[in-house]
Parts: C-alpha cells; structure tokens; sequence
C-alpha cells in the first residue's frame, strides 16, 4: 500500500548513496527564499542512471554534487544533480504537501506522489509518477483534496518551467554561489563552484 513519504535534506531513504557530505542552510537571493543544501556525494553503490523522456542520464556517482532547494512556500522540492564537471544534468522536482525544519534541525518534505523533471541538456521536462498519485487516491493513502491539491501544485510548477531552463540554471547558480564559504573553510570538501 502507498503512503506519503517523508523525506529530507540528508536524504537517508536514498540506499544507492554510500557515502555523502551534506552542508544546509536559510538562504534568500533573486527568486528564491527558504531553504538550500549542497551534498557531496563520496561514494555510490554503483553510478545511478535514469530514464526521462527517452534520454538515459548518470545522477549520481563519486564526485557528483547535488543542490537542493526548499522553498518557504512548501509547495515543490528541487534537486539539481550536478556532474564531475560541475554542469547540472538535470532538475528534479518533487511535488510537495509541505516543506518543514525537523526536530533535529534537517529540513524535510512530505512528497505528494508527482514530480517534474527539467533535462538540463535540453531544457524539455517530463511530469513523472501521475499514476502514483492516482493509485494513492485509489488505496485511500490520500484524501480527494490532496490528490487536487497535487495536481494543482504541478500545474502551476508547470507554468513557471515551461521553456525557462535557463532562469532555473541561473537561479541554482546563484544559490550554489551561497556556499563559497564551504570552500574557504573545509580543507576536504574540495571546490565548490
């Protein structure tokens, strides 16, 4: 049976990731207040690839980073997966009912079953995991309300990604500039930016 997830900035339900180092905090620029996490990723059960609208892509393996942003609003959750280079590969939205500081400090989401995600090669999206949602409504893990309010979230998510790629690229840009300071003063976090 389905049930709506929890999940948060360390990402500890992520099994494939061995090995991760995890800066977070407030962070308010241009676009964007809540909110943000850099995670380093050391090591990798083995390279994670996915598919979205036909492209096969590498996520995560040793040396990737990833961006995280929890807007205050609470209605989306984005994970930028960056590569070696430092260039995004894609952008990860997870749909959500709301974004919340846990007891232990660890910003965390309760996820509603959709997400979007933005090919950073391309710029074309894809809304993923509709029949999730669907079959959450179905088991009873979520009420009709919350299964429009999903769609409602999506669509609007939807109408602010369309054809803005390159918004959301600088956007990150300028989130990720945020953790200069990490480079500065922890030895064996490496380079940043």
């Amino acid at each position: 049976m389905l049930r709506m997830k929890e999940k948060g900035m360390l990402r500890k339900e992520m099994r494939r990731l061995k090995s991760t180092r995890c800066v977070f905090r407030p962070v308010s620029v241009e676009g964007f207040t809540g909110t943000a996490g850099l995670t380093w990723i050391d090591r990798v059960e083995q390279p994670w690839f996915v598919t979205t609208a036909g492209k096969r892509l590498c996520i995560a393996r040793e040396g990737y980073t990833w961006l995280q942003l929890a807007p205050e609003a609470g209605e989306w959750w984005l994970t930028v997966m960056y590569d070696r280079d430092k260039q995004p590969v894609q952008y990860y939205f997870d749909i959500t009912l709301k974004n919340f500081m846990g007891p232990e400090g660890e910003m965390r989401f309760l996820d509603l079953f959709l997400d979007v995600v933005i090919n950073a090669e391309d710029g074309s999206w894809d809304e993923l995991d509709r029949e999730e949602l669907d079959l959450a409504l179905e088991q009873g893990a979520i009420d009709r309300a919350t299964h429009a309010l999903a769609l409602e979230r999506v669509r609007r998510l939807e109408r602010t990604i369309d054809g803005q790629e390159a918004a959301w690229r600088a956007l990150c840009r300028r989130v990720r500039e945020t953790f200069r300071e990490e480079q500065k003063t922890d030895g064996d976090v490496g380079e940043i930016l």
